[in-house]
């Protein structure tokens, strides 16, 4: 039987645990050296007061074992080399508020430096044989114990707050059968999109820049020479305006595209006007992408720089791309046009040039090595208030290992817990010519901002 309200669980066997997919990837590590255990007493954060091992949530473009080394050098400032890492574990917790995460747990044996406080833990050695159980999670009880004897584990959980309702944990060979994480190297992959967890599916706004007004167009009929350009809506107002609202409603991570030329005086107002809130793509190259950072970006979205005239894929591009900004700078744009088999192709030159690029599942797994978002707009149906491609945003929510925000088709308040339900929470939606703002009478603005925060109260 699976639950499909969380509060309702009392039971590991209510959930179809292949079907589950978190909405945290974590990682812990115990340092473990002459029959001692290094531990620490967190500060903040899920657990703080508690008793654990360093660890925290994966960053994007992070794996597992790179998110361990980070973590304890930021929690209480020793170095660990990823390869003294040795995998262990994983955790798979659910929570009946809906709060649902995946950990990877490693040990090693060697460190440098000395275990410091930092504002994130205090650092504390304990025998191995005198671990204080009392003063963690209660899970840690469990596996902890076959871990410092040697063991590898894996264990399904599922909490009500502090309290551990029920658990599932096996250990030795059965345990790494049940392993998503492989050594911990690698993305962790889920089998399906649909799962528990409460969704954080965000409403991102857009400045959508063309001859530099702001505008909304039929994404499909934006052409070279301009001829059968389709324009919903033209605003007597301009980017800075736009960017001033959204830093004044706390809306992040919404993006500026420039149409075309003539937008990069427009373009730099919208980023002067709200630093650090906007990203920005068209035109973006190796060569500029390090200027847009400077004016005020917090990210720089490439699509067609990554590619050829014939629309063939430019790994090193994308690395002279990396180097200029660093992958936590750069969204990588994966618009898309629907094929007659069903799938999608990436499209190029403003939706014009269909690429060599299938968008699918190792797509997205091999891109998301070298970027912290994907954008992705669903050409066929941009600008149309026709409805969302409801196929595409569940496909993106099950293959996307990092954020995707997805735009196109939209006509609704309802898409925004549509794409929260088909996603699970995985898929950001922006919403364009349905929306009051650009001229629309689908959607109000304010219910957009007000839904985003109800997630945050979530």
């Amino acid at each position: 039987m699976i639950v499909l309200d969380t509060r309702e669980l009392t039971s590991c066997t209510q959930i179809d645990w292949s079907r589950w997919r978190p909405t945290m990837h974590a990682t812990l590590l115990f340092v473990m050296i002459d029959g001692r255990i290094l531990l620490m007493r967190k500060k903040r954060g899920i657990g703080a007061g508690k008793v654990n091992g360093p660890g925290g949530k994966i960053d994007p473009g992070e794996n597992a074992a790179s998110c361990a080394v980070r973590e304890v050098r930021e929690e209480l400032m020793i170095e660990v080399e990823p390869e003294a890492l040795l995998k262990r574990g994983e955790l798979f917790f659910q929570f009946r508020d809906g709060l649902s995460i995946h950990c990877t747990v490693f040990s090693c044996d060697a460190y440098s430096g000395e275990p410091t406080e930092t504002d994130e833990a205090v650092p504390m050695w304990c025998d191995v044989d005198a671990v204080p159980y009392d003063e963690m999670w209660a899970d840690d009880a469990r596996w902890l114990p076959r871990v410092i004897e040697g063991d590898n584990f894996c264990g399904h959980f599922i909490f009500d707050e502090d309290e551990m309702i029920d658990e599932d944990v096996v250990f030795g060979g059965e345990a790494e059968r049940r392993w998503v994480d492989g050594d911990g190297v690698g993305v962790p992959r889920f089998a399906n999109a649909l799962s528990y967890g409460v969704g954080s599916t965000s409403f991102r706004p857009c400045i959508d820049l063309h001859s530099g007004q702001v505008k909304q167009i039929v994404g499909g009929s934006l052409t070279d020479d301009g001829e059968g350009l389709k324009t919903n809506f033209v605003s007597e107002r301009d980017a800075a305006w736009f960017a001033a609202k959204y830093k004044q409603d706390a809306l992040r991570g919404g993006h500026v595209i420039k149409l075309g030329p003539g937008n990069d005086e427009a373009a730099r107002s919208a980023l002067a006007a709200y630093p650090g809130g906007l990203q920005i793509g068209g035109g973006i190259t190796a060569e500029n992408a390090a200027e847009w950072i400077a004016a005020g970006a917090s990210h720089v979205i490439v699509t067609s720089y990554l590619f050829d005239s014939e629309g063939k894929f430019r790994q090193d591009r994308l690395d002279a791309l990396v180097a200029a900004v660093g992958r936590e700078r750069l969204v990588i744009d994966l618009s898309c046009r629907r094929q007659s088999d069903g799938g999608w192709v990436v499209a190029m030159n403003r939706w014009q040039t269909l690429t060599d690029m299938t968008l699918n599942r190792e797509s997205l797994e091999r891109l998301a090595e070298f970027c912290d978002e994907f954008l992705i707009h669903a050409a066929d149906v941009e600008g149309m208030c026709g409805g969302i491609d409801e196929e595409l945003v569940q496909a993106l929510g099950e293959w996307s290992p990092i954020p995707v925000t997805y735009a196109g088709g939209a006509r609704s308040i309802d898409d925004l817990e549509l794409v929260n339900r088909l996603s699970n929470g995985h898929v950001d939606l922006t919403i364009g010519s349905a929306l009051d703002l650009f001229g629309g009478d689908l959607i109000r603005y304010d219910d957009c901002v007000a839904f985003n925060r109800e997630g945050e109260k979530r």
